[in-house]
């Protein structure tokens, strides 16, 4: 994450879950978030605006303690190389998830 840093900007903010959920703890579907539920043109879009930053291009020294690493993939025009921040990669693997739930999407 130490590429990251410099961009991360912090905004505290107060989460109401009452909307989300009812009393009882089951889920209202009328206040879900785009993501979930099954597959629409809209659940696809929202998955694909979440994950659209996935994909960065660090220089070897943005890279730290991961720079000598072997595996590393060198941008095609030789202007740094490929990476991702794990929380993309962890959203990745939920949006694989969503996707397993509704396997005929």
């Amino acid at each position: 994450m130490a590429p990251a840093l410099d961009a991360i900007a912090y905004e505290s903010q107060k989460w109401d879950s009452t909307n989300t959920f009812f009393t009882k703890g089951t889920i209202n579907p009328h206040r879900l978030h785009k993501e979930f539920g099954p597959p629409a043109p809209e659940s696809d879009a929202a998955w694909a605006e979440l994950i659209r930053y996935q994909n960065i291009r660090l220089t070897k020294e943005e890279l730290g303690e991961s720079r000598d690493k072997p595996g590393l993939v060198e941008v095609a025009e030789g202007s740094g190389y490929y990476a991702t921040l794990s929380v993309y990669h962890s959203l990745h693997c939920v949006k694989r998830l969503h996707h397993l739930m509704y396997f005929d999407h």
